[in-house]
């Protein structure tokens, strides 16, 4: 009988032990694999945080580049002059320099971000392609 126990006692034992063993190298394993995924993780994120940020960039300067030909096309600055538009030559002009933003506005990069776009004149002059989406007014500059 006390074979059987001390027969017992070891099997349990190496049960025990390897159990033991398991348990704590699968708790490590599972911590360093953690580590590593979280590192991989961090770095896609940051990746994908840059290429986000490159894009954005890259339509701002789009945006900046659109602003500035809009405001220096010689039809909209000619507009943006005039202290009212009263005659038929100067509603000309205005639909003229309508036509010129709004060809702008299409061909651009970013067309599909933009809602509004509007080139104003201290005074109130206010200039914009005639199929916006939204029409702009003065509100829009506050």
């Amino acid at each position: 009988m006390q074979q059987h126990s001390l027969k017992r006692k070891i099997i349990l034992s190496s049960i025990l032990c390897i159990l033991v063993v398991g348990v704590l190298s699968n708790a490590l394993l599972y911590r360093y694999l953690s580590g590593i995924i979280a590192e991989k993780a961090d770095s896609v994120d940051l990746a994908n945080l840059y290429a986000v940020q490159g894009r954005m960039n890259q339509d701002l300067a789009r945006f900046q580049s659109l602003g500035y030909t809009c405001a220096n096309d010689l039809d909209v600055e000619r507009v943006l002059r005039y202290q009212t538009i009263d005659t038929f030559t100067r509603k000309n002009d205005g639909l003229r320099a309508q036509e010129k933003l709004w060809g702008m506005l299409e061909s651009s990069a970013g067309q599909d971000y933009r809602n509004k776009r509007i080139a104003v004149k201290v005074d109130g002059v206010l200039v914009q392609p005639g199929n916006t989406r939204r029409p702009g007014n003065m509100r829009d500059l506050a």
